[in-house]
């Protein structure tokens, strides 16, 4: 079930965990009202419709219309975001110079 951060950080044990999502949901809205959802694996399993059934009306007394949709099942491949990003090594040194 896909929980929001305010919601995540009442059921961490750990202040440290519980610190880091309260200052996550508190420094951005967007962030705050996201739902977010565990995933097993490296990969993200879920159904995409790819035509809708038909609408229509009917007489009294007569038939249905036989109208199905497509249902397509899709994978989508996960990235971590916990890899070290690459940086040059004279960006890191002085903050100072960007001012």
């Amino acid at each position: 079930m896909p929980l929001t951060l305010v919601e995540q950080r009442k059921l961490l044990s750990d202040p440290l965990q519980a610190g880091v999502v309260e200052v996550f949901a508190r420094t951005s809205p967007v962030l705050q009202y996201l739902p977010f959802q565990d995933v097993a694996g490296n990969a993200y399993r879920f159904n995409v419709e790819k035509t809708l059934p038909g609408v229509a009306f009917r007489g009294f007394n007569s038939p249905y219309s036989e109208s199905t949709g497509v249902v397509q099942d899709m994978v989508e491949a996960l990235k971590g975001l916990w890899r070290p990003l690459p940086i040059r090594p004279g960006l890191s040194q002085d903050p100072r110079q960007y001012q």
